[in-house]
């Protein structure tokens, strides 16, 4: 199965939170509707991480928005 990469708007982009540092999210790759991987900048350092995203990001004002990331 191959990742479909999807751009985050960039409205929605920013703001999140990774390990406690503020990172930006670029891209979120899927498969069947669901995020199975993440590409995001931290501190200038572009990072793609695979695996489950429940509780991995968080970020207030997009809880409930649907990303498919985040702690809703």
């Amino acid at each position: 199965m191959s990742l479909l990469w999807e751009h985050v708007d960039q409205k929605y982009a920013v703001g999140w939170r990774y390990a406690g540092e503020p990172c930006s999210i670029k891209r979120l790759g899927k498969v069947f509707g669901v995020v199975k991987a993440v590409h995001i900048n931290v501190s200038g350092t572009d990072i793609v991480q695979i695996g489950d995203f429940k509780c991995a990001f968080e970020n207030d004002m997009l809880k409930g928005v649907g990303l498919g990331v985040g702690c809703a």
